[in-house]
């Protein structure tokens, strides 16, 4: 059987990238050297390639062994293996995967060698070999650790080969023992509280193969160094070496219940896969060296940048302890500084992993000197200057350390269990130490974290040294450093109130003063204000304000030179703020050649300030003076920009702002909303451009003419989307001083109810024009007829008359709604309120428009609950309501339809319902019946379409009553006129009621 590996590579003979092909070069320089004065059994090209084969195809390696390498110069493959050995140790950072390959590779060519001619003997054998060979890849290459496939690899040899049991020891490197890592005894995975572990010295079996590099084979009894005695009579043991080149990585003991089962071939197979263990195992440990170096490598490197990036000590050793608890998976970091001058230590930065079953702190404090007698670790450790480890032995009793926290923190809550402390040196000279916590007491450092732990340490011995001196120099260059970081920061600070506290807080600090405050001249009362200060007590930051010439600083900014008070208390006339202040010192603040303010220093020492600190303070001002006016000339455009685009953003009208290339610089809400946009979809765009939104185009269209005027121009524009609107678009050009055309400035007036309103009043007019003179000529007509006809009889004479009447009556009650409608437009309708009961007033105008729907052949019902309440109102009036809303519903009425009038009763209002079987409403215009001139259009109504103030007449009156007045419909289910009235209280009811 054979075994296909799979690498993830793509073969080297379909003219892809080999896997080792990171390897070439450095081959290719071994084979110079090794093969200059005799020819090579092959070259380095057709080597790798081979040596690829074994990876790609492993059945197809012995035709190509012997393709590639002649039986008789077989002996030279020791030979290229060895090279290929020494050009990946002369490589330069090879991948690991490459190194895993790489010996993947050797390890096959070797098994092939050796099995040329071997695998015709026994060809079961050879069979179950290469299918434990091909389960091994396959665990291999999804392998991640090696514990895991080591303890697989076993389960498999065992099953495949059935050997009573497989013993594997891997050599400890530190104690130089063999521990027992893996095992199966008879198919059996056993158990061992501590793992086995032998000297490499003994002469036992496994002992002897380990210590002289060969196999032993023993027979009869029990195996030598057997670890379970309770295994049967074991008839033949096999202890082979596991070595990679000189290497010895452990051994491979296997046992039998077959007497001399380890002879010839089946020697051989324990033998080679010794060796496949031994490649494995060596390739996981170059796979944990490179993580391990690639771990310390960026560790070095990011410590290395933290110390070259951050100026500020604290951040710099916080970082430092946290990526030493990283680095070795610890619980918390203690960087504590040596004072040997106090023989004590300070805490200065740690580093604490918050999770569950972690202590939250560590027993020293952060900043807090502790005396070396009374610290039992920092004593040993300054000591001996050597590193010290302490764990928490709760079996010994007694009091336990007081680094662990058990005594402090109580028996249920999380303790340390391991410190680890070791000493911090520069250059021979001990600058501090560095304990690392961790709460298991078993934890044990390995070589490699102690290792890393040292680097670091070195780092931050280093770093701490380096905040020494940065400290020092940072004390001589504070106040001229500090000084140049506010003319740099104020420079570019515009917001004036941010400006002052800056100039105050960092001259303070600067001159390391009491006090700090800027005096502005108000120019309009000529008053010096505190506008920003530091150390000055609050009430005098809001009440002090001094007249020119008054006090210190009145006067300096009266002269415009600066003064310097060195003691107060010697000064009679001197005005106190506060009666701490000793010295003061004031320089004036120009800008544009005028004194704009004073900035004003003191200190509760007398003589607090020298002529170096006045020239400082006189040079922060010149540079504080111009600044300060810019950023209040700043202040003052921000705020009318402000107030601008205030006043835009809630104009009602759109406005729109091009620049002189035609793009878009601003608009407001209202125009975004006219045009079914947003502001983002408007502003920065080039009226120019073929992408503009249609609406958009439409209003930016070119008006102005050519050359441009200043007058205003205006054009009309009508929309679809989102909605129908016709828009009035005035523009106008906007020029610079120079005369320049700088842009132009647009308004939208959205004239669309204006157009409306128009209409309706022509419409309106139009219809009260004829609607006047049909009455009129109907009037006019019937007269001439009784003035002409002598002879008509008294039937037709009454007919006549009582037409004419009605077309009085008609044209009446026209001139009367247009007189209502005037009155309530100029808000002088008056009203005669007195109680009045609704359903006498129902009943009034029902009986009174029962010939109007006996006419119109519709029925009239009324649903009226006795007791209503009575309501204060202007009986006329609301007759003249129910009128207009019953007479529609009889007009609007199919025949033989009916009209019901509903009155009821609600807490404190009486609501009336009026409502027909007509045709129903649009619910688009049900929002609209109650405006002036507006009339449903309607299919087939009848009767006389009226003026179309009937409904708005009504709702005035209605609220002027204060009551509300709606409509309720659909098309094909009729109509339901709604109003509500307030009732009166019981004590305004008529006597009797």
């Amino acid at each position: 059987m054979s075994a296909q590996r799979v690498t993830g590579k793509t073969e080297s003979a379909s003219g892809h990238s080999s896997a080792l092909e990171h390897l070439l070069p450095a081959l290719q320089e071994q084979w110079a050297g090794r093969f200059a004065a005799e020819p090579a059994p092959m070259p380095a090209e057709q080597w790798l390639e081979l040596l690829q084969s074994a990876l790609d195809r492993p059945d197809h390696l012995p035709a190509r062994l012997r393709e590639l390498l002649p039986a008789k110069r077989a002996g030279h493959l020791e030979t290229l293996l060895n090279l290929t050995v020494s050009a990946a140790q002369a490589a330069n950072a090879l991948p690991p995967q490459t190194l895993l390959d790489l010996l993947t590779a050797q390890h096959r060519l070797r098994q092939v060698a050796q099995t040329g001619t071997a695998s015709q003997d026994r060809p079961d054998l050879w069979e179950r070999y290469w299918e434990v060979i091909a389960e091994l890849d396959r665990l291999l290459a999804g392998a991640a650790e090696l514990e895991p496939f080591l303890d697989a690899a076993l389960e498999v040899i065992s099953q495949r080969l059935g050997y009573l049991y497989l013993n594997l020891f891997l050599v400890d490197t530190e104690s130089q023992q063999l521990v027992l890592k893996n095992a199966r005894w008879q198919g059996e995975r056993p158990w061992f509280d501590t793992p086995p572990a032998v000297s490499l010295t003994d002469e036992e079996a496994v002992e002897y193969a380990a210590s002289l590099g060969r196999s032993l084979l023993a027979r009869q009894g029990r195996p030598s160094g057997v670890i379970n005695t309770s295994l049967p009579i074991v008839q033949s043991q096999l202890a082979a070496p596991m070595r990679v080149d000189k290497k010895l990585v452990g051994v491979l003991d296997v046992g039998s219940d077959r007497p001399d089962a380890f002879t010839g071939l089946e020697q051989q197979v324990v033998l080679l896969l010794a060796q496949y263990i031994a490649q494995v195992v060596e390739s996981f440990e170059v796979r944990r060296q490179m993580h391990h170096y690639r771990r310390v490598t960026e560790l070095l490197f990011e410590s290395a940048s933290t110390l070259g990036n951050t100026l500020d000590v604290d951040t710099l050793l916080r970082g430092l302890a946290q990526k030493l608890v990283q680095a070795v998976d610890a619980g918390a970091c203690v960087i504590c500084r040596l004072n040997r001058g106090a023989n004590a230590v300070t805490a200065v930065a740690e580093y604490i992993v918050r999770y569950p079953g972690n202590p939250d702190r560590v027993w020293r404090s952060p900043n807090q000197p502790v005396h070396l007698d009374k610290d039992p670790v920092a004593r040993q450790v300054v000591k001996t200057r050597r590193a010290v480890i302490g764990r928490l032995d709760t079996a010994k009793g007694g009091r336990p350390p007081a680094w662990t926290l058990a005594t402090t923190t109580g028996k249920n809550k999380p303790h340390w269990g391991t410190l680890f402390a070791l000493p911090l040196e520069v250059k021979g000279r001990l600058v501090g130490l560095l304990e690392i916590y961790h709460k298991n007491p078993a934890y044990s450092y390995s070589g490699d974290d102690i290792q890393l732990i040292r680097i670091l340490a070195t780092l931050t011995a280093v770093a701490m040294e380096y905040a020494r001196a940065y400290t020092e120099t940072r004390q001589r260059l504070h106040e001229v450093a500090t000084l140049y970081t506010m003319a740099q920061e104020i420079t570019g600070e515009l917001d004036l109130q941010a400006l002052l506290d800056h100039i105050v807080i960092t001259l303070r600090q600067a001159l390391g003063c009491r006090g700090c405050c800027v005096f502005l001249l108000d120019p309009d009362t000529q008053y010096l204000e505190i506008k920003a200060a530091d150390g000055l007590k609050p009430h005098w930051k809001t009440h002090a304000r001094l007249k020119l010439g008054e006090g210190i600083a009145g006067q300096v900014a009266a002269t415009g030179r600066p003064m310097y008070v060195p003691d107060t208390h010697k000064m009679p006339d001197f005005i106190f703020f506060d009666k701490e202040v000793r010295s003061l010192l004031a320089v004036p603040l120009f800008a544009h050649g005028e004194v704009i303010g004073v900035i004003n220093v003191d200190d509760s020492r007398p003589d607090a300030f020298d002529k170096a600190q006045e020239r400082m303070l006189t040079i922060t001002a010149s540079q504080a003076g111009i600044i300060i006016d810019n950023a209040r000339l700043f202040g003052r455009v921000s705020a009318e920009k402000q107030q601008i685009q205030a006043i835009i953003q809630h104009m009602a009208d759109g406005v729109l702002l091009m620049d002189r290339q035609g793009r878009i610089v601003t608009c407001n809400q209202s125009l975004a909303m006219m045009l079914g946009l947003h502001t983002g979809q408007i502003i920065g765009q080039n009226i120019h451009s073929a992408d503009l939104p249609a609406n958009l185009a439409d209003i930016t269209r070119p008006i102005t003419p050519q050359p441009p005027r200043t007058d205003l121009l205006a054009v009309d524009v009508s929309l679809e989307y989102p909605q129908a609107r016709t828009l009035r678009v005035f523009a106008t050009p906007v020029y610079n001083k120079d005369g320049g055309l700088e842009g132009e400035v647009r308004v939208i007036h959205d004239i669309t109810r204006e157009k409306e309103l128009e209409e309706l009043k022509d419409n309106f007019f139009a219809m009260i024009s004829h609607e006047l003179r049909t009455p009129l000529f109907s009037i006019q007509g019937f007269t001439e007829i009784l003035q002409d006809e002598k002879n008509l009889d008294e039937a037709t004479r009454a007919e006549f008359l009582a037409t004419i009447r009605r077309q009085a009556v008609q044209l009446s009650e026209m001139v009367s709604n247009l007189l209502d409608f005037s009155r309530f437009e100029r808000g002088k309708i008056d009203l005669q309120k007195e109680p009045v009961e609704m359903e006498r007033l129902v009943h009034q105008t029902v009986l009174k428009l029962q010939g109007y729907a006996h006419q119109q052949k519709v029925h009239l019902e009324t649903d009226l609950p006795a007791n209503l309440p009575v309501i204060l109102g202007d009986h006329q009036r609301l007759e003249q309501v129910l009128t207009n809303l019953i007479g529609n519903a009889i007009k609007f009425s199919p025949q033989e339809g009916t009209v019901v009038i509903q009155v009821s009763a609600a807490p404190a209002e009486i609501q009336v319902k009026v409502h027909d079987d007509g045709p129903g409403i649009p619910e688009k215009e049900l929002r609209r019946i109650f405006e002036p001139y507006y009339q449903v259009k309607q299919t087939g109504e009848r009767g006389p379409a009226g003026t179309g103030l009937g409904l708005y007449i009504s709702r005035k009156i209605i609220e002027e009553h204060g009551g509300k007045i709606w409509a309720e419909s659909r098309p094909g289910e009729g109509s339901t006129f709604c109003f509500t009235l307030p009732t009166l209280s019981p004590e305004s009811r008529l006597p009797g009621q």
